[in-house]
């Protein structure tokens, strides 16, 4: 994507209850027209490669 201006991630946390707050990051594509949001499992982190890969395709 020559041109193409840089996505800005930034750290956020989800408030589920009063007790429960877990962390993500929040990638947001200048001019994007929409929001994609998914999760992963117990056993897998926000920052391993399976991760990133599958938040890699929906960035474009």
């Amino acid at each position: 994507m020559c041109g193409a201006q840089p996505i800005q991630t930034e750290p956020v946390l989800i408030p589920l209850d009063s007790e429960t707050a877990p962390a993500g990051d929040l990638s947001i594509r200048p001019g994007a027209g929409g929001r994609v949001i998914f999760a992963h499992h117990s056993g897998s982190g926000r920052h391993g490669p399976r991760t990133r890969l599958s938040g890699q395709h929906y960035e474009g």
